[in-house]
């Protein structure tokens, strides 16, 4: 029987004699991940190695897609092509045993320019300014260039000439570092750019995302960012219990001409989110954001899980709670404490302490739900607060 992407991740941590140079499987998962959101059906990875992203992508393709993949090693091939076999997705798999420039023309050559959805590029560092060029001719309009170790100097050149200047800053590397090993508060429209940015990623010409839902308003910068990013027709549907957050939000959203694809619900989440599902929404919406109080996550996870449609997204913020998640307290003795009802004294002195104590409980109980779902793929972005992104399966 064909193994998942779930499977799949086993088969990459169990490969330990690459380890160190093997695409990583929560990565792999996640490429995986925008292959299945923006739809695609073709995809070019330049650097096979031992084939554990082509097989990751490949099994999220439809039964008609082709991975096609470039190494100039054949015997690297040979620790990929049984794993392909046993996943059932070798025919998805049109492995290219040569230099991956030559590959690349010869692509452009036979008339295959703007045909592919999504290129991976992880191959030798000092030729990815070559490798881009010509993969920018190869992705069609909307399409995906995934560049990886992009935080290496090595990569400097390139990225400092996509950025538009030659280099790259100390201080511009020191902030890719710290995005990576740092969970910081960013406040400001800089982490709605972010959302803005995934929401373009995770849609295409072909596949466009037209419904998405967005739980806790506030006043309405991430309804704006992703009523922007959606077609002419698209809808935006938001929730917050509170209309005077919103007064702030509707004349912007107006500015932006943009107000006719927002729909506005002043009610409690709980309470409109059972409303839509009585009134026939489950599964229509393409892709849903959370962002509300956070010791109710849990409920809107599951009222989501019905909304979405299969493939489409949940997108959950603040899932790494400023770090304390990673509190050594949240497994003590091997256990989770209990994401017991918020009931803390406003009045209390020491209110915001415990409110973010018991807030991180039940981030860090969500968390751990979602890893063990079978109903959906995920994963965790540093971005912002810590961004959750779980694909419907």
């Amino acid at each position: 029987m064909p193994m998942n992407i779930r499977e799949c991740s086993v088969v990459c941590e169990k490969l330990n004699e690459f380890k160190q140079k093997a695409t990583p499987a929560n990565q792999t998962s996640f490429i995986a991940q925008l292959a299945t959101a923006i739809g695609a059906k073709k995809v070019l990875e330049v650097g096979t190695f031992v084939g554990i992203t082509s097989l990751s992508i490949a099994l999220a393709l439809p039964e008609d897609g082709q991975m096609v993949t470039i190494d100039f090693n054949d015997d690297w091939l040979s620790t990929g092509r049984p794993i392909w076999t046993k996943a059932g997705v070798s025919h998805k798999i049109k492995p290219i045993v040569k230099d991956a420039a030559q590959a690349l023309d010869d692509m452009i050559a036979n008339g295959e320019a703007g045909t592919f959805d999504m290129i991976y590029i992880d191959a030798d560092k000092w030729s990815y300014h070559v490798y881009y060029e010509k993969c920018v001719e190869l992705v069609k309009k909307g399409g995906l260039i995934l560049l990886d170790d992009s935080s290496s100097f090595a990569v400097g050149y390139l990225l400092g000439r996509i950025r538009g200047s030659k280099t790259l800053t100390a201080e511009d590397y020191m902030l890719v570092s710290a995005n990576r090993e740092n969970v910081k508060r960013t406040e400001g429209f800089e982490d709605f750019s972010r959302i803005t940015s995934l929401k373009k990623t995770f849609s295409s010409p072909e596949h466009p995302a037209v419904t998405d839902l967005r739980e806790g308003t506030f006043v309405g910068t991430t309804s704006l960012s992703i009523a922007l990013a959606l077609p002419e027709d698209g809808q935006m549907v938001t929730i917050d219990f509170n209309d005077d957050w919103l007064s702030t939000g509707r004349p912007i959203w107006t500015k932006a001409g943009v107000s006719h694809k927002i729909k506005p619900i002043v009610k409690d989440a709980s309470q409109a989110l059972d409303d839509m599902i009585a009134n026939g929404e489950a599964g229509t919406f393409d892709m849903i954001y959370i962002d509300a109080d956070k010791w109710s996550y849990h409920v809107y996870y599951e009222k989501c899980i019905e909304l979405v449609k299969k493939g489409g997204l949940i997108l959950i913020d603040d899932v790494l709670w400023l770090g304390f998640v990673f509190d050594p307290k949240m497994n003590k003795d091997g256990k989770t404490w209990e994401a017991e009802p918020v009931t803390v004294n406003t009045q209390d002195p020491l209110y915001d302490d415990r409110m973010g104590e018991r807030i991180t409980v039940h981030v860090h109980a969500l968390n751990k739900k979602i890893v063990k779902d079978s109903r959906v793929m995920n994963n965790i972005l540093p971005i912002g607060n810590g961004l959750s992104v779980a694909t419907k399966l």
